[in-house]
């Protein structure tokens, strides 16, 4: 084991004395520096970016004095487009809310909204002249039931008008002259607030009971049925009610005005009959329009300002306990006739609320 042992350090001995002795005036390796960024990169050779040209469609929405739901809106081309398309159908709005909302963006549109063009809605240019179509509507033809309770709360609208994406089958506007001219698809407009919150008109408390109309919505020739109710505005309050008790007054997106009511028929009140709902319960009941209103009162696209007035007749001294009793009178509700599929249904002159 000794031998061995010595044997290995004459031999690493050897191996040190035969290397070549270190020059003391040798120079450390270079190192190389680091390529300055972007000295030679492709960003240096790129031109900068030009700012893309402002936009030359514009739609804009404007309230209408005189109507707190008539608006009218504007779509504008005024970059040399060869065509413009002027369809309320295609108008939508983004609904936005001071509490954010999760999931998919609300959002209020037409009920006769299209995916593609209506090729006779093509406005073409005829001289040098800029594109422009204009209509009034009705704010409710589109924000409707839950969506228009988060308006009249103060939510914002962002309209839109157009589509997903453009295509020759779908767009707002279009350079037919120029053929590597793309189509328009979709152009936003500013944001607005029909109702600010602060504006809201509360409920009034004083009445023990508030008469309402559910929303109804029904295509235009369908059977209209209507569901008033009466909500209770404190707890304890007892009332007879039955469908022969309403009045409802119906006010036609013309103008014109209609009286929907059933011939009350006097009964002895059973006590089961007699409702007792909590504060802010609701009875309702259920009018078959085509039985109780007269002909052709829902036979226009539009929106119908419905009122309901009950009377409540029954007091209960029979059965021994007070009842509300009295004519009351609740705010309007409203009921969407929409137009048949794929029509364009122009919108009547709308009246101006009295």
């Amino acid at each position: 084991m000794r031998q061995t042992l010595v044997v290995l350090a004459a031999l690493v001995g050897l191996g040190v004395a035969a290397l070549p002795p270190r020059d003391a005036s040798a120079q450390p390796p270079a190192v190389r520096a680091p390529r300055a960024s972007g000295a030679r990169g492709r960003a240096s050779r790129r031109p900068p970016r030009e700012p893309p040209p402002p936009p030359t469609v514009a739609v804009t929405v404007a309230h209408v004095e005189g109507d707190p739901f008539r608006y009218r809106f504007e779509v504008r081309a005024t970059g040399g487009e060869d065509e413009l398309v002027g369809d309320h159908r295609l108008l939508s709005f983004r609904v936005e809310t001071a509490t954010p909302r999760r999931g998919r963006p609300l959002r209020c549109s037409h009920p006769s909204s299209r995916g593609r063009v209506d090729p006779e809605r093509v406005i073409r240019r005829a001289g040098g002249e800029d594109l422009d179509f204009a209509e009034d509507f009705d704010l409710r033809m589109y924000c409707f039931g839950r969506t228009l309770e988060l308006v009249r709360a103060g939510a914002t609208l962002v309209p839109e008008y157009g589509f997903a994406r453009g295509s020759s089958r779908s767009y707002v506007a279009r350079k037919t002259s120029e053929a590597r001219a793309r189509p328009l698809g979709r152009v936003e407009g500013a944001g607005f607030v029909p109702f600010p919150a602060s504006a809201s008109t509360p409920r009034p408390d004083g009445p023990p009971v508030l008469p309402g109309l559910a929303p109804a919505d029904v295509a235009l020739g369908g059977h209209v049925v209507l569901h008033p109710y009466v909500e209770a505005r404190r707890d304890g309050v007892r009332f007879y009610l039955r469908d022969d008790l309403w009045t409802l007054r119906v006010r036609r997106p013309d103008g014109g005005e209609r009286v929907c009511a059933m011939s009350p028929q006097p009964v002895v009140p059973i006590v089961d009959f007699f409702s007792k709902p909590r504060r802010g319960g609701r009875v309702g009941s259920t009018i078959d329009a085509m039985r109780h209103c007269p002909e052709g009162t829902f036979d226009q696209v539009g929106i119908y300002e419905v009122v309901p007035d009950v009377d409540l007749q029954y007091d209960g001294s029979r059965q021994g306990f007070d009842a509300v009793t009295g004519r009351f009178r609740g705010y309007p509700g409203y009921v969407r006739v929409r137009p048949p599929r794929n029509a364009y249904t122009p919108y009547p002159p709308l009246p101006r609320s009295p």
